[in-house]
């Protein structure tokens, strides 16, 4: 019974990283787009200011989900699937 309480505390812990990096993702976008609208240079800085830091933070989320994976103590499809998550938030910036 231990074994599965184990399971069930990794995958929770690859769900929640994945769940904050789609709700980062979806920040970003947010962000993106009102920087884009906004006249305010102030609230231009502070907008950029978030996303720097919103950037920075799914870059170590992207550094965490690879070393999930190195460790190979968690389900290789989950650990994948949280993977590419990461890169998809990463991939925002690129376009």
């Amino acid at each position: 019974m231990k074994k599965k309480t184990e399971v069930l505390t990794s995958d929770s812990l690859i769900w929640s990283i994945a769940r904050e990096t789609e709700a980062s993702r979806y920040r970003c976008i947010d962000i993106i787009y009102s920087i884009s609208r906004c006249k305010d240079n102030t609230l231009k800085i502070r907008l950029k200011e978030e996303l720097k830091n919103h950037r920075k933070r799914q870059v170590e989320l992207l550094n965490i989900a690879k070393l999930l994976k190195s460790k190979n103590s968690f389900d290789k499809y989950t650990v994948c699937f949280l993977l590419e998550t990461c890169k998809r938030s990463i991939k925002l910036y690129e376009s």
